[in-house]
């Protein structure tokens, strides 16, 4: 069979038009997972400001209602036996008392971080609320929310992970990769 030679095979390919596109649209997609993401960190800041508020409020009307702190040491009468405070039973007398909703089998609480709550006295034998494995950009805006926005001062604190030693600066916490603990002078 002879071949043609005054035919011409064309192969087609993508234009640079095309391949424009096709890369804007890649943009737009990783733009919009990236914004998701920020979205998601920012509505589990917000749980976890609104979670510090709903606790302090459910503490202090807990104390109006009965006279006494959540969470103290009682014997199997209910009698109070010591000033400590349990803060496994502190979640507990909030919780039976209806101020907060959980269910009452679990024995920790966990923040949006997948942090534990806690409440703990303080170094000024103040009780804290605390709760723990928060990134630095959680921890500043919590301060700056709800007190100074100074880590080591005012009702809210920020500690390192262990809860031993005070963030001094917000803008090198923020910058790390490390957890930390936030902590609210009840």
């Amino acid at each position: 069979m002879p071949i043609n030679s005054n035919k011409m095979i064309f192969q087609r390919g993508y234009t640079l038009v095309e391949m424009g596109i096709v890369l804007v649209i890649i943009a737009i997609l990783i733009g919009g997972l990236f914004k998701g993401k920020e979205l998601i960190e920012n509505s589990k800041l917000k749980t976890v400001m609104n979670d510090f508020e709903h606790i302090t409020q459910a503490y202090y009307t807990y104390v109006q209602r009965t006279g006494v702190s959540p969470g103290l040491a009682r014997d199997a009468n209910e009698n109070i036996t010591s000033d400590t405070i349990l803060s496994t039973d502190f979640f507990q007398d909030l919780i039976a008392e209806g101020l907060m909703v959980s269910d009452p089998t679990v024995a920790t609480l966990r923040n949006s971080f997948d942090g534990v709550w806690s409440v703990s006295s303080g170094a000024t034998t103040a009780l804290e609320l605390c709760s723990n494995a928060l990134p630095g950009f959680v921890a500043r805006g919590i301060d700056t929310k709800l007190d100074d926005g100074v880590p080591n001062t005012g009702q809210v604190v920020t500690r390192d992970s262990s809860n031993t030693t005070f963030v001094s600066d917000y803008t090198a916490a923020a910058a790390t990769d490390n957890v930390f603990t936030v902590c609210k002078r009840l």
